[in-house]
């Protein structure tokens, strides 16, 4: 192959020419001022002597050369020359067989452009600023997509309402936020001149409310200002926030009044007292009673609004009265004991004798005011006195090992009120608290150094085996047994509701706080007011709720402004005499000290299971909401369909329980012992027994 990629070399033509100035080879007879003709033996004349014309091979017949018109490289010319050249014969022309179309020389390497990435940098050299405005056009595209994206309801960045930063959340969200930090600001309760608050309350309980929504309507992120570049960084700056827009809920509001203010609006001063600070004692300050004005009291807690110190402060008239034990009082107390346990005392246990700090004991003490009744003479003072368990807690951890012996355990074994068996344990030693705490109150006198343990003889713990029959002397039995065998006073009334049958107690009379359990009994007074026409169902006796409302929230919440309510509309005396007439003697209804009896309990179901009420047709009501109560925890728990109405407290427990077991039969149990779990344990022995009973017929 030679370089023309023909197979035929070019005539007159040596091989391998070397280019010239970097040009392709010329033939002989090339020249700058073109062709000067040809003649019949094939060859063109020109100044500069004769060019041979390159062989053709030979075509065939209809043959038609194809890019006739495209140029060779001997077109491409140094600058300045011009060429009329054309290697071809034109197209009418005619070759006669046997001769040769020309073939083009190899293409030549241009080197009039520079390769593209040269060029490429070149161009950016000259212009430098189209990148430039090309990323800052990215950067701002990139921006208003990513503003377009903010959530539609979420507000701009460096938003901040009252302290809680918004940033990104939704206005339904902070305003959910704001409306509960709000209902949790603390309100400060003042009454006359006193410098210590009264009581300390939620804004939410005493009715204050601070409403967000209007004042955020007017902040946001709109539309068209997402279409501003970095508009989300500056947009909190155009954000207009309202200052705190308040409400006040007047129910809300008379409840609490009513809760705790009382229906007369009766404050009892607070004495001053002592707390332990830095094992030093301080002033509790005295806080001023006295009569004040609900309606005042009202107007004031209206106008409150929250303060530089984030908390709201009502201040409200009253007729003063000022506390028993005063500041000076307190003040004089704290300075002697602080100086009197202000060093060690020693603690002597049997042959053993320690020391305890006076910080120790100032840890032990308790303060209470010593007020003489009306008529009685002397002056108020307040006095400091061991408390027995935080005492009794430091013996049992450093003391009681050298002194105490434990006692042991006696076993017996019954059958109903049949003793079966009896294993005696031993006696043993335990620890005399009462006379220990005589020796620590002559230190506190400032009369002793030596604080002496002294102990006593005690028997052995008691613990019973009890089996019952299942018939009557054995439900007499179990409740006779429960009642002495569990904590606490303990009153218990069975009732069978089956011909024949009689009632079993013990302690039916025992007296004891009710709790909340006489908003059963006020239920009935106010049904039995709205049928003889005294009382309307409508009307308001606690806040907006209406006597029905009490009616069911008396029984089913235990709810005191209601049980407080209906007892202040009916009438003290009224309600006292009416539950007399139809009783319930042992039975006093007085507020917060109001108290009842097991006896009256189990007679008050009794009648009212019976129709014997004088109820014309709202009795069932009463049963309804025994069935709806929301207190689950004691008796209730046993199941069987089984109703009840409590009264719950930190003193005591109170339930009256229906329970459906073949027969029906009521349990009333009182105590003053708090734990439910005691009742559960009654009921579910006496349901025990008497499933047992009732299989036997």
């Amino acid at each position: 192959m030679y370089p023309n990629n023909s197979p035929y070399p070019p005539q007159n033509q040596p091989d391998n020419q070397p280019s010239q100035g970097g040009y392709p080879p010329q033939s002989p007879g090339y020249s700058e001022s073109g062709f000067s003709g040809s003649d019949n033996s094939g060859q063109f004349s020109t100044p500069q002597g004769n060019y041979t014309q390159p062989y053709y091979p030979p075509q065939q017949s209809g043959y038609t050369p194809q890019n006739q018109s495209a140029p060779y490289p001997y077109q491409q010319s140094a600058p300045g020359f011009q060429s009329n050249y054309s290697p071809l014969p034109p197209a009418s022309t005619s070759l006669s067989s046997g001769s040769r179309v020309p073939v083009p020389p190899p293409r030549a390497k241009r080197y009039d452009k520079l390769p593209l990435p040269i060029r490429i940098v070149d161009w950016f050299k000259k212009n430098w600023w189209a990148p430039v405005i090309g990323i800052f056009i990215l950067v701002i595209a990139g921006d208003i997509v990513y503003q377009m994206a903010y959530p539609v309801d979420a507000l701009p960045p460096g938003v901040s309402i009252d302290g809680i930063k918004a940033s990104q959340s939704s206005r339904a969200e902070i305003i959910e936020k704001l409306n509960s930090e709000y209902s949790k600001v603390p309100v400060e309760i003042y009454f006359g001149s006193s410098t210590s608050a009264y009581k300390v309350s939620p804004a939410k309980e005493v009715g204050i409310i601070v409403d967000n929504n209007d004042r955020l309507k007017n902040t946001g992120y709109p539309l068209w200002l997402r279409l501003i570049p970095t508009s989300l960084w500056w947009a909190a700056n155009l954000s207009k926030i309202d200052g705190p827009i308040y409400k006040y809920d007047k129910s809300t509001l008379d409840k609490y009044t009513l809760k705790e203010l009382g229906a007369d609006c009766k404050i009892q001063p607070k004495n001053a007292s002592l707390k332990l600070e830095d094992n030093q004692f301080v002033v509790v300050k005295a806080v001023s009673g006295g009569t004040c004005n609900a309606t005042n009291f009202a107007a004031e807690v209206q106008k409150a609004r929250i303060g530089n110190n984030g908390k709201i402060t009502v201040r409200s008239d009253i007729e003063e009265v000022t506390a028993d034990i005063s500041d000076d009082k307190a003040k004089a107390l704290a300075d002697k004991l602080n100086n009197i346990l202000s060093h060690e005392f020693t603690i002597k246990a049997g042959d053993n004798v320690t020391k305890v700090p006076g910080n120790t004991i100032k840890g032990w003490l308790v303060f209470t005011a010593i007020v003489p009744k009306e008529g009685e003479k002397g002056e108020s003072s307040l006095k400091a006195e061991v408390e027995k368990d935080r005492l009794n807690r430091y013996l049992q951890s450093n003391v009681a090992s050298r002194v105490e012996k434990k006692p042991g355990v006696t076993t017996i074994t019954t059958k109903d009120f049949t003793l079966i068996s009896q294993v005696n344990g031993a006696s043993g030693v335990l620890i005399d608290i009462d006379a220990t705490i005589a020796s620590v109150d002559k230190i506190l006198a400032g009369e002793g150094s030596e604080i002496i343990v002294s102990t006593k003889n005690v028997g052995p713990e008691v613990r019973y085996n009890r089996s019952y029959s299942p018939n009557d002397t054995g439900l007499k039995a179990l409740i006779e047994h429960f009642s002495n065998d569990n904590p606490g006073q303990i009153g218990i009334v069975f009732r069978e509701d089956r011909k024949g049958s009689i009632p079993i107690s013990v302690n039916d009379k025992l007296q004891l706080p009710s709790l909340g359990f006489e908003g059963l009994y006020l239920a009935y007074l106010a049904l039995a007011g709205i049928e003889d026409k005294s009382l309307q169902p409508t009307d308001k006796v606690s806040g907006n709720s209406s006597i029905s409302d009490c009616i069911t929230e008396s029984i089913t919440e235990q709810n005191k402004d209601c049980i407080n309510g209906l007892l202040s509309k009916i009438g003290y005396d009224a309600a006292n005499a009416k539950l007399k007439s139809i009783g319930l003697t042992d039975t006093v209804l007085t507020g917060e000290g109001s108290k009842t009896t097991a006896h009256d309990m189990s007679l008050f179901i009794q009648k009212l299971t019976s129709n014997q009420l004088g109820l014309k047709q709202r009795a069932g009501s009463i049963e309804s909401a025994m069935r709806n109560n929301k207190y689950r925890d004691g008796m209730i728990r046993v199941g069987g369909g089984a109703y009840s109405a409590v009264g719950v407290s930190d003193s005591g427990y109170v339930e009256q329980v229906i329970l459906n077991n073949k027969t029906r039969f009521t349990v009333a149990y009182i105590s003053d012992n708090k734990d439910p779990k005691q009742a559960q344990k009654l009921i579910s022995a006496i349901n025990k027994l008497i499933t047992e009973k009732n299989n036997k017929r």
